[in-house]
């Protein structure tokens, strides 16, 4: 089934290596009031890459038809030119390759703020006492800023049938950290933060 799909938005399954060639991740930041989710793949061939995903770009309109409003070019950051799909009034599609790194995302805004970010997580104080006790080398990590997380909620009403009680026991939660590692003894480790 996988080879099917990949062969209706004209993606060869040996190009795939092209896509994951390096690190990836999903960043979530806030568009104004709404989040932003944004892919971010390493990948072995920046040029490769630009041209698989402008064949997904136009094999996907053409399956898709009318449900799929066309894409329209956009500038994101450091000088990419990117593709845009407005897929519904909440949440676009939006992709493009700054470098050897491939991002696809929801809004142009959360694209470009993965590119230029504000502030480096690394030196984010929080993240930094959540993390003191990581390996050098991890294979993983997830990081949840709870302060964050819990305004992107109530801006969007996310708890308006919670009860006092359960916002209050929530509250607390100011960050989590995860990390795996791989070898011989692969491992697991989450740290929670409550204040």
């Amino acid at each position: 089934r996988a080879r099917g799909v990949l062969a209706l938005v004209g993606l060869a399954p040996a190009e795939l290596k092209h896509l994951f060639g390096g690190a990836s991740a999903v960043v979530v930041t806030a568009d104004g009031t709404k989040p932003a989710v944004t892919a971010v793949i390493g990948t072995g061939d920046g040029a490769k890459t630009q041209s698989i995903l402008d064949t997904v770009r136009t094999k996907a309109a053409a399956f898709a038809g009318t449900k799929l409003p066309a894409f329209a070019q956009v500038a994101l950051g450091n000088g990419v030119t990117g593709w845009e799909s407005k897929a519904s009034p909440e949440a676009s599609i939006v992709y493009g390759v700054d470098g050897t790194t491939a991002l696809i995302g929801s809004s142009v805004n959360g694209v470009t703020q993965v590119q230029q970010p504000a502030a480096v997580l690394s030196d984010d104080a929080a993240f930094k006492v959540a993390t003191e006790q990581m390996p050098a080398k991890v294979s993983g990590l997830v990081w949840l800023n709870g302060d964050a997380l819990w305004n992107l909620i109530e801006v969007n009403g996310g708890f308006a049938k919670a009860t006092q009680e359960q916002i209050a026991n929530l509250r607390p939660l100011r960050n989590v950290a995860a990390w795996s590692t791989e070898g011989s003894t692969p491992t697991f480790e989450a740290f929670i933060t409550i204040k």
